[in-house]
């Protein structure tokens, strides 16, 4: 069983528990292997095979840090009215400078020199 676990594990580092033991059971044709039993499992796993599988997926672009998601994320709610919906909006009273959504993503990227980052962000 855990070398099932360990396969869907690196098809999906992130699954949850629950994910991971609809996938196992599906896989071995059982029904009765329950969350407890995949944390077990993940308990015989090394962190080492994941974290070869993380950084070939960061490397391709197929995972990505939670920072860069997050705000790809709330720029995507600002643009589509879900942010309206939630209360997010410029104060256009206080006249506010609303800068280049993609400057954000400069501002977390370690590469980007500071001279790429749009001034209101400075």
């Amino acid at each position: 069983m855990v070398s099932t676990v360990l396969t869907e594990l690196k098809a999906d580092p992130l699954a949850s528990g629950r994910d991971l033991q609809t996938r196992v059971n599906g896989h071995l044709g059982r029904y009765n292997l329950f969350v407890a039993n995949i944390n077990v499992a993940l308990e015989a796993i090394s962190a080492k095979e994941i974290r070869t599988v993380m950084q070939k997926q960061l490397a391709r672009g197929e995972a990505h840090c939670r920072e860069a998601y997050l705000l790809k994320e709330m720029v995507r709610s600002l643009e589509n009215d879900a942010g309206k919906k939630a209360g997010i909006t410029a104060n256009e009273a206080d006249e506010m400078i609303i800068s280049d959504p993609t400057a954000l993503r400069k501002l977390v990227s370690p590469q980007a020199a500071v001279s790429e980052i749009d001034k209101p962000l400075k």
